[in-house]
């Protein structure tokens, strides 16, 4: 079984790689790692904020749909529907990990980000994994250095 590795930035352009013939960012271990990925360069947003974007990723919907309509902490993943995490567990052998910044819900749900086994995403859910280890939550911090 391979493992799925799905890498996204805020606002990282796709020819923002200097294997994408930029002259001035030098990203050799990215460059390393799109060679061997599936790259997606021609896809659509389903929202330009991050929040309503990561809600559409790991629900499979609209934020419309979903409820997750802009930044502002408090919207959640509808529950009647299940999360990429969810289907993945129930699915397969996965073992789920999310590694940085979620911005999708308030506290405890930044915590409990459905069907995920680890979740590190730092303080504030900024996803600064170092700062993982040094959150007020805690059980986060020990939770990330335990199994990684």
């Amino acid at each position: 079984m391979k493992n799925i590795i799905f890498l996204s930035a805020d606002q990282h352009h796709f020819k923002a790689f200097s294997s994408s013939g930029n002259k001035y960012c030098k990203t050799p271990n990215l460059d390393r790692l799109k060679k061997q990925a599936v790259n997606f360069e021609l896809s659509y947003s389903a929202s330009p904020l991050s929040g309503p974007a990561r809600g559409s990723w790991f629900s499979g919907m609209m934020p419309s749909e979903n409820g997750v309509i802009d930044n502002l902490y408090g919207d959640i993943i509808r529950k009647d529907h299940p999360m990429l995490g969810e289907y993945l567990s129930q699915n397969s052998r996965y073992s789920n990990v999310y590694a940085g910044k979620w911005h999708v819900g308030d506290a405890p749900h930044m915590y409990n980000i459905r069907g995920f086994d680890v979740i590190c995403t730092g303080i504030n859910r900024d996803g600064i994994i170092g700062d993982a280890s040094r959150s007020e939550e805690r059980r986060v911090g020990k939770e990330c250095r335990s199994r990684w």
